[in-house]
C-alpha cells in the first residue's frame, strides 16, 4: 500500500507541481485542484499506508479497494498535461494584459479628444 501512495504522491508532484514529503502533505497542498472523488480515493491510500505499519491493523485494509483507489488517482493524474497548463496560463496572462493596454490606450485617446488635441 505504501508503494501505491508513493506512486500517487510522485505523480502529484510531477503533474501538479505540488510539494511535500508524503502523499498526505501533497494532498493538503493540492487542495481544490483535485476533484472530490480523487481526494477521497487518495485518502483511502493514505489510510491504507498508515495501517500497513501495524501488523494487526494491516488486516483491516482492503487490497482491492486500495488498488482501485490507486488506479483512479493515476488515471486522472495521467490526463494532466503540465505543458498545456503552462501555455494556458501564459495566454491568459497575455490576454489580460493586452486588454488592460487597450483600455488604457482608449482612455488616453478619449482624454486627448476631449481636450481638443486630436
Amino acid at each position: 500500500m505504501r508503494v501505491y501512495a508513493e506512486e500517487v504522491s510522485e505523480l502529484l508532484g510531477q503533474k501538479l507541481g505540488v510539494r511535500g514529503r508524503t502523499l498526505e502533505d501533497r494532498l493538503r497542498r493540492a487542495g481544490r485542484r483535485l476533484p472530490k472523488k480523487i481526494q477521497r480515493e487518495a485518502k483511502v491510500l493514505v489510510d491504507a499506508a498508515a495501517l500497513e505499519g501495524h501488523p494487526k491493523l494491516a488486516r483491516q485494509v482492503d487490497p482491492q479497494k486500495a488498488e482501485n483507489a490507486k488506479r483512479a488517482c493515476v488515471t486522472w493524474l495521467e490526463t494532466i498535461d503540465p505543458a498545456a497548463k503552462r501555455r494556458a496560463a501564459i495566454w491568459n496572462f497575455l490576454a489580460v494584459n493586452a486588454a488592460g493596454i487597450l483600455i488604457a490606450a482608449a482612455a488616453v485617446v478619449v482624454v486627448l479628444r476631449w481636450r481638443g488635441y486630436i
